[in-house]
């Protein structure tokens, strides 16, 4: 009985989260406003924290939508989202056959500190000639490096905004640097720069 029960709460329950995870913006301004009217701070920042994960939420909807379903006639798995040390983390593994590339974008938002500082450090080791096994290389006028090192090939694009865009697969020869060449160039990375740093109309 106990168990039909969970089962018969279950969908409800379900349903409640959703609902709260999907709380209205609007909703939650209007009460950010009314606190402020009562000078009842503490409870208006509470509020915009809860506004934050909403938009924060919005934010990496949109963000997937750069990872496409499809590069370069490799299939995409479901996109993971993850946090860690303030900065949003968006990956995606890709597959063709027994071959695979794992593309990833760490940084997420123009006002990542962290994120945009090691992007001007990537950029400018690339600009400098790297090290051994590294290629400095332009995709869509982005500075990037081509890094062959053991049994691994990895791009990055070190993205204007701050972020940084990482490609990898585990085969180290020339096909694989043009494959993730190739997959890159099929990404929107300008128009993923100018979203990044919000100058998108």
């Amino acid at each position: 009985m106990k168990t039909l029960t969970r089962v018969l709460l279950l969908p409800l329950v379900l349903t409640a989260v959703n609902a709260l995870a999907d709380e209205d913006l609007n909703k939650i301004f209007s009460k950010v406003n009314e606190y402020i009217e009562a000078k009842n701070y503490p409870k208006a920042m509470e509020e915009l924290a809860w506004a934050k994960n909403e938009i924060s939420k919005m934010h990496n909807e949109q963000l997937k939508t750069y990872l496409p379903d499809e590069l370069a006639g490799f299939k995409g798995d479901e996109v993971k989202v993850s946090q860690a040390l303030g900065m949003n983390n968006l990956e995606r593994n890709y597959k063709s056959g027994n071959a695979s590339v794992k593309v990833s974008l760490m940084g997420g938002s123009k006002g990542s500190a962290m994120a945009g500082g090691l992007a001007n450090i990537g950029r400018m080791a690339a600009m400098m000639g790297g090290q051994a096994g590294q290629e400095a290389i332009r995709i869509d006028g982005k500075t990037a490096t081509m890094n062959t090192q053991g049994s691994r090939t990895e791009l990055s694009v070190f993205l204007d905004s701050g972020s940084i865009l990482k490609l990898e697969t585990r085969k180290a020869n020339d096909a694989a640097k043009t494959q993730l060449k190739k997959m890159a160039e099929e990404m929107k990375l300008s128009s993923l720069d100018k979203y990044l740093a919000g100058t998108a109309s």
